[in-house]
């Protein structure tokens, strides 16, 4: 079995991929990353699976990034799949990509990294045959776990 890892730092413009709440509102930010997933998901046999941090940057993708887009992958015949929140719609979506997989398509799925998707689905073979990760879902600071956490170790790196 082969895996490659790669970490793609900025567009081909020479723009930073940041997703950080104040960065994610980048005008451009949206469609170079739509470039970067057009490309990949041509060049990959079956499905691409692509996850975001959150349903919020997952949605504005989606808004941001419809009509032109959508058109140039079903000229590709790249089929575009995205995470649904009902239970029920999300599990007649997965059917409908397992489908298109097994029908030797090549296929999009767009999904959220803490979403339904990734709950005990088995993507194997062909059904993700490539694999990208859209941000990294840190829990808001102002979280009182998390500043409770934050308090702990700098209570930790004090004492030595």
């Amino acid at each position: 079995s082969q895996i490659m890892t790669r970490v793609v730092r900025e567009s081909d413009q020479g723009n930073e991929f940041n997703f950080s709440y104040k960065s994610r509102g980048r005008p451009g930010l949206m469609e170079e990353i739509g470039e970067l997933i057009r490309r990949v998901a041509i060049g990959t046999p079956g499905g691409t699976l692509v996850f975001f941090s959150s349903y919020a940057i997952l949605s504005k993708f989606m808004e941001l990034v419809p009509g032109a887009y959508t058109s140039t992958l079903k000229s590709l015949k790249i089929d575009i799949f995205k995470e649904e929140r009902s239970k029920k719609l999300n599990n007649m979506m997965l059917e409908e990509y397992k489908s298109c997989i097994n029908n030797k398509r090549k296929a999009i799925l767009f999904a959220v990294l803490r979403g339904k998707v990734r709950e005990g689905i088995d993507f194997k073979n062909d059904m993700a045959r490539t694999v990208i990760i859209i941000g990294i879902p840190f829990s808001p600071p102002f979280e009182i776990s998390v500043k409770h956490k934050i308090a702990m170790l700098d209570r930790a790196i004090d004492s030595g």
